[in-house]
C-alpha cells in the first residue's frame, strides 16, 4: 500500500528550532525538546506521511508580535505548516482556531489522524468540529493537565482556570487515544484506550566530548524554569540550612522567580545565580557537577499529572540525582536515584548533605547505572516504537 492510501498523521504542537526557542521566553525548552523528538522518532517509524503543524508560543500583544511569522526555521527537511494568527488577547484563540479550520478544510482527507500536543482550546475545537465532516482519528499528548487552583489566581483568571479544568475532562472521554507522561492520568481519568510515554533520550546527540572537571567545592545543580512547581523556593530554604561550607547552590534557568533567586544569592555567597544559558551549554554543566537535584511538592496537586521531563537530561549526564519522591514517578526510575519523601526543609537539607558525604566511587556508580539505563530502555526511538505499534493495533 502506498504511504498515500494511509492517510496523514497531523501532528499540531509548538515546535520551533531550538535557537529560537531559547529566544522566545515563551517558549517552554522542555516542552519543545519532548515535541521536537517525539515527532521525529514518529516520523522514523510510522507508515503514514507526517505533518508537523506549529502554533508558535508568542506572549500577547504588545508584549510580543501582532502577528505570528509565518516562516520559521525548524528543519529544512520537515513537513512543516507554521499556522499564521492575530496575536491579541481574547482574538487569538479565534484566530488559530479559525486558521487550523482554513487549512484542514483544503488538506485533511477521510483516514488522516491527528496527534495533539496537550489539549489547547482552539486547537481542540478545529480538529472535533473537523471530525463531523471527516473520519478521523484524534489522539492527545497529556504532558500537564488542569486539576485545580494551585497557583491561587483571582478574579476572571480564575474563571478561566475552573472552565479549563472541566473542558478537559469532557474532551479526555471522546478522545480515540491518549499519551500520557504519567500512569496516574490513565488511572484517575479511567483511560482504557491510551499509554505512559514519559519522555526520552535522543541517541543522535553525543557527549563523549565532554571532559568532566574536578570540582574544589561540592557543585550542587538545578537548571529549568524558575517557579514553585519545580520546587524553587523550597530547594533554597532547604540550602540555606546545610552547615557545610563547602557546598555550592548553582541555579540555571529563567521564570517568576529570578529576583527570589537574586535575593538569595545575596543572603548566601554560596549560592550561585548563573541565569538561562543555552542547551548545548547545559549539557557541560550537569556532567560538571557533584549533584543534580529536582526538588518538586508533591503537595502541589497538578504536579500529579506531569513527569519531571528534567529527569531524562539529567539521568544522561552520568551524575548522581537527589529528587523528592514525587507522584507518578515508576519504580523503574525510584531505582536509579537517590530519592526521599519529604516537604521539611530541615529534612532535605541533611538529605542533600548526606548523598554529598557518600564515598565517590558509590556516587559515579549511582549516576553511571543511571546513565545506561536511560540510554537503553528510554531513548525516543523505542519510546515512540512503543507508542506507535500499541496504537496501530488497538
Amino acid at each position: 500500500m502506498e504511504r498515500e492510501d494511509m492517510g496523514k498523521i497531523f501532528f499540531i504542537g509548538n515546535i520551533v528550532n531550538q535557537e529560537v526557542c531559547e529566544k522566545l521566553e515563551s517558549c517552554s525548552i522542555a516542552g519543545n525538546m519532548w515535541q521536537y523528538n517525539f515527532y521525529n522518532s514518529l516520523k522514523n517509524c510510522a507508515v503514514e506521511k507526517i505533518i508537523n503543524i506549529s502554533i508558535v508560543p508568542l506572549k500577547v500583544f504588545p508584549f510580543g508580535k501582532i502577528l505570528s511569522p509565518n516562516k520559521l526555521k525548524i528543519d529544512s527537511t520537515e513537513q512543516n505548516k507554521i499556522l499564521k494568527y492575530l496575536n491579541i488577547i481574547f482574538i487569538k484563540k479565534i484566530s488559530i482556531f479559525l486558521s487550523l479550520l482554513y487549512y484542514f478544510i483544503f488538506n485533511m482527507k477521510s483516514k488522516d489522524k491527528v496527534i495533539l500536543y496537550n489539549l489547547y482550546s482552539p486547537a481542540v475545537l478545529a480538529v472535533f468540529l473537523l471530525k463531523i465532516f471527516f473520519k478521523i482519528e484524534i489522539v492527545a499528548i497529556i504532558a500537564d493537565i488542569v486539576v485545580e487552583n494551585d497557583l491561587k489566581y483571582k478574579g476572571l483568571k480564575k474563571i478561566i482556570f475552573k472552565l479549563s479544568a472541566i473542558f478537559q475532562k469532557i474532551i479526555i472521554k471522546k478522545l480515540d487515544y491518549i499519551i500520557a507522561v504519567n500512569e496516574l492520568i490513565l488511572k484517575d481519568f479511567k483511560i482504557k484506550n491510551g499509554n505512559v510515554l514519559e519522555g526520552g533520550i535522543n541517541l543522535e546527540i553525543e557527549n563523549n566530548n565532554i571532559k568532566k572537571i574536578k570540582n574544589n567545592v561540592k557543585k550542587i545543580v538545578f537548571t529549568g524554569t524558575l517557579d514553585n512547581l519545580n520546587g524553587l523556593e523550597f530547594l533554597l530554604k532547604s540550602f540555606l540550612k546545610t552547615q557545610n561550607l563547602d557546598l555550592e547552590l548553582c541555579i540555571y534557568g529563567r521564570g517568576p522567580l529570578k529576583e527570589v533567586v537574586k535575593n538569595f544569592s545575596l543572603k548566601d555567597s554560596r549560592i550561585k545565580y548563573y541565569g538561562f544559558i543555552k542547551q548545548n551549554a547545559i549539557k557541560e554543566v550537569l556532567m560538571n557537577a557533584d549533584l543534580l537535584i529536582i526538588p518538586r511538592l508533591k503537595s502541589i496537586k497538578t504536579l500529579r499529572y506531569t513527569f519531571p521531563s528534567k529527569l531524562f537530561e539529567y539521568m544522561e549526564s552520568g551524575t548522581p540525582i537527589l529528587m523528592t519522591n514525587i507522584p507518578g514517578l515508576n519504580d523503574e526510575y525510584k531505582k536509579e536515584v537517590f530519592i526521599i519523601d519529604t516537604e521539611d526543609e530541615e529534612i532535605f537539607s541533611k538529605e542533600i548533605e548526606q548523598v554529598l558525604s557518600l564515598d565517590d566511587t558509590l556516587l559515579e556508580k549511582k549516576g553511571k547505572e543511571a546513565k545506561e539505563f536511560i540510554l537503553k530502555e528510554k531513548n525516543w526511538d523505542i519510546q515512540v516504537k512503543k507508542f506507535y505499534l500499541k496504537w496501530c493495533s488497538k
